[in-house]
């Protein structure tokens, strides 16, 4: 019997409902981005997390960009990450400047721990990485975020493999002070392609992410004469993906 799963191939057949509601959203979507669909998602996905601050991106990479983006790293700020994820785990991080030390893994696990974590540390590390992978979370995710915490260390859970794995009843990628999630066609939950979403904790963080994710585009109740600084970019998620 020559059986064979196709790694390219959809998850899941699209129910008519699910073709129906895409049809729906082309003609009513205004504008195409930046519309209802995307805020009654991002409202649904921070209540389900129940946590205060949730925005769409265009893909989880893009998630990871913009928190390396706010750790604002400065030149010699060390970043923690374990040797076995993902390169986008690390890589947004390494463009901004910050230098990579690599964590190794539990044996057990297969992700990191507060052990490995504890091994990498220095007076110099601005960040840690704590990425759940294989649809497991870390198990004393919240013992790191209370270390991280007293260290005066960022951190940044990777939950791209993870989404809705949670420790005492508090979901993965509520820990730290960045949550990154995946709508990619693999995971699971999907946008019909890509998608990702950016959690974070500090107000000032949620003040400032529109602005990163949009080309500078957010309400103000003051004119900007340069209304693009300091974003350059767009990471948006479109209402179809």
């Amino acid at each position: 019997m020559n059986f064979k799963i196709p790694f390219t191939g959809r998850g899941h057949k699209y129910t008519d409902d699910e073709i129906n509601l895409v049809a729906e959203v082309m003609q009513t979507a205004i504008p195409l981005t930046q519309g209802k669909y995307r805020d009654e998602f991002e409202r649904k996905f921070a209540e389900y997390l129940k946590v205060d601050f949730a925005f769409t991106t265009n893909n989880a990479t893009s998630a990871l960009e913009l928190a390396a983006q706010l750790c604002q790293l400065n030149k010699g700020d060390e970043v923690i990450c374990p040797s076995h994820t993902y390169t986008s785990s690390m890589y947004p991080f390494i463009k901004k400047g910050g230098r990579p030390i690599w964590a190794d893994i539990d044996p057990i696990s297969r992700v990191i721990s507060l052990e490995t974590i504890k091994k990498c540390v220095t007076s110099k590390t601005k960040v840690i990485i704590a990425v759940h992978l294989y649809g497991f979370c870390i198990n004393d995710i919240e013992a790191i975020a209370l270390f991280a915490k007293e260290k005066d260390i960022l951190l940044v859970e990777d939950v791209a493999q993870a989404m809705g794995t949670e420790i005492q009843n508090k979901k993965a990628g509520t820990f730290g002070d960045f949550g990154i999630f995946s709508l990619h066609s693999h995971k699971n939950l999907t946008t019909l392609g890509e998608g990702g979403f950016l959690v974070v904790k500090d107000l000032k963080h949620a003040h400032i992410t529109p602005m990163l994710r949009h080309n500078g585009h957010c309400s103000f109740k003051y004119n900007r004469e340069k209304y693009w600084i300091p974003a350059m970019g767009n990471v948006d998620l479109p209402e179809l993906d």
